[in-house]
């Protein structure tokens, strides 16, 4: 399976961001080139798809593998830091969604439309309240698996150092999630590498 998952990084320098033939190579960055090393397995093929920096320009790759960038936008052209950003609080949303409907066995096809972080980690304390507070006498396995995920995501949307939407980076991996910071807090340089990932 293929999803586009974005990742908050550091650009020291424009010249620091390496296109060649019309490729990203964002594993010359080094955050995300050591998070590809310690969290990707075998089975994660990836392509970096856009770069878009902060207050700056946006590279968007012409690689045209599976439908390149514009199988998953359908307007390159409006494609910068801000449409990145709403690109990852979708699917942050959208995932937070998928493992509550997993928990709650709700209608896969039904989606919640999350109006905040805040508002996602109430609803992900309610949920996991009634679900340990209840018995889980024959309730699937598979089902209960995403309780830890969810309780690891509700630490991180509430905790103060999170920089929404983006999970801590090293707590999670494109199994489990699909927002990434690997800005260790920093703020300079900030740009957003959205990434096609096979899992």
């Amino acid at each position: 399976m293929h999803s586009l998952n974005h990742f908050l990084i550091n650009i020291d320098d424009t010249d620091d961001i390496i296109v060649q033939d019309g490729q990203i190579f964002a594993t010359e960055h080094g955050a995300f080139s050591d998070y590809v090393e310690y969290k990707f397995d075998e089975n994660n093929w990836y392509t970096p798809l856009a770069l878009a920096i902060k207050d700056g320009e946006t590279v968007i790759s012409d690689n045209t593998n599976r439908g390149g960038f514009d199988s998953w936008v359908d307007d390159r052209d409006s494609w910068d830091y801000d449409a990145a950003t709403k690109a990852a609080y979708d699917a942050l949303y959208w995932d937070i969604g998928n493992d509550l409907r997993v928990l709650t066995e709700g209608d896969h096809n039904y989606q919640y439309k999350f109006k905040s972080t805040d508002e996602a980690a109430q609803i992900i304390r309610e949920t996991l309240a009634a679900s340990y507070a209840g018995t889980d006498d024959g309730i699937d396995s598979w089902r209960l698996s995403v309780r830890p995920n969810l309780a690891r995501v509700y630490e991180y949307l509430t905790d103060k150092y999170f920089t929404p939407p983006f999970l801590n980076a090293y707590h999670f991996s494109p199994y489990t999630a699909r927002t990434f910071d690997l800005t260790n807090g920093d703020d300079f340089g900030l740009a957003i590498l959205t990434v096609d990932i096979h899992t």
